[in-house]
This record gives structure tokens, C-alpha cells and sequence, in this order.
């Protein structure tokens, strides 16, 4: 029973379409890194850089949603916290070094709602990725565009995702969604000129 309660301090689950193995070698690794506050090193393929980078993390905790699992952990290289899905680790080793986490992983609470419309030409394909956060969606009748909505313990988890849509995926709520897009984009932009 006490492992049980250890253990829902540290995983959570969104959704479960289709059973896991949680004997999976590398969750039980990342499960015993967390409860012992271990150091992890990693070999992981960043989606949005599209290159192998390794890293020290220390983990958190560990997420199931949409059919994937997601570690939570502070990265050395990037200095901040990180999420990293665990079908994008190649290569993953405990080392020896003990961490005092940072700060104390957040209790669920109330979840950041996000809704974001895709014009009609993507939205096949959004559904075919859609993100994790996911809840609801509606077809909007004069147009087709599709408006999802999103819940989300924080705004940073789906701007890389929705910035992959390009201009086919508009922000609509909250306000501090469409400046961190828009700061971006100008970011990018930029870089450009």
C-alpha cells in the first residue's frame, strides 16, 4: 500500500486507450530514479531541434497520456525544467548522484484550459496528432475550421506542438497563449531578416 500511495505522488494518468507494460525496463528505472532521487543520464531525440542530444535530468515525475508516457524532470543542459516522451529516449542509465529536487512537483490542480481553431485544411491531421491535453473539439458550421480544447498543467506544454501547425492553427484562449505564439514567431522572424 505504501509503494501504491509513493507511487500515485509521482505518475499520472490522462488517459489509457490500450494496456502498457509497467514492467517496461525503462519506466522502472525512471520509477526507481524518481523515488531515490537519482540523476539521470539520457540519450534523447529532440522533435523540435530534430537531433540526438544527451542530457542529466533530474527526474520528477511521470505522466501516461495519449498512449505515450512523458518524464517530467529538471534538464542540466537546458537548465529548466523539461518534458521528455520516453519513446524518444534511446539510451537511459541511473547514475550514482542524488539530487534534492528544486522544487516540489506541482499537485494537480486546477488545469489551464487552451482552445485553439485549425482551419479546415489541417484539421484531419490534427486529429491524427493530436496532443495530449486534449478534451473536446467542435466544427465550426460556416467554415469547417475545428476548435479544440485543451487542459493543461501549464501553457509551455503545447506551444512546440501548436507552433508545428504553422499558420493553419490560431490560438484563441488564453490571452497569454497568443503573446507567447506571437513572441515567437516574432523571435523567428527575426532571425530571418
Amino acid at each position: 500500500r505504501q509503494q501504491v500511495d509513493q507511487m500515485t505522488a509521482i505518475i499520472q494518468f490522462f488517459a489509457q486507450n490500450r494496456p502498457f507494460d509497467l514492467d517496461d525496463r525503462q519506466l522502472l528505472t525512471l520509477i526507481t530514479a524518481i523515488q531515490e532521487r537519482r540523476v539521470i543520464w539520457l540519450r534523447y531525440f529532440s522533435y523540435n531541434r530534430e537531433e540526438w542530444t544527451e542530457r542529466e535530468v533530474e527526474p520528477l515525475r511521470l505522466t501516461y497520456a495519449q498512449e505515450s508516457w512523458y518524464l517530467a524532470g529538471y534538464c542540466w543542459l537546458r537548465q529548466e525544467e523539461r518534458s521528455f516522451r520516453l519513446g524518444r529516449i534511446a539510451e537511459l542509465r541511473l547514475l550514482a548522484q542524488q539530487f534534492e529536487p528544486r522544487k516540489a512537483p506541482p499537485p494537480p490542480g486546477t488545469p489551464v484550459e487552451v482552445q485553439i481553431r485549425f482551419s479546415s485544411r489541417i484539421s484531419r491531421w490534427v486529429n491524427e496528432r493530436q496532443h495530449y491535453g486534449y478534451v473536446a473539439e467542435t466544427i465550426q458550421p460556416d467554415s469547417g475550421d475545428l476548435v479544440c480544447t485543451y487542459r493543461l498543467d501549464e501553457l509551455r506544454e503545447i506551444v512546440p506542438w501548436l507552433l508545428s501547425w504553422g499558420d493553419g492553427a490560431e490560438p484563441l484562449a488564453p490571452p497569454e497563449l497568443r503573446a507567447e505564439i506571437a513572441s515567437q514567431l516574432r523571435r523567428a522572424l527575426e532571425k530571418l531578416t
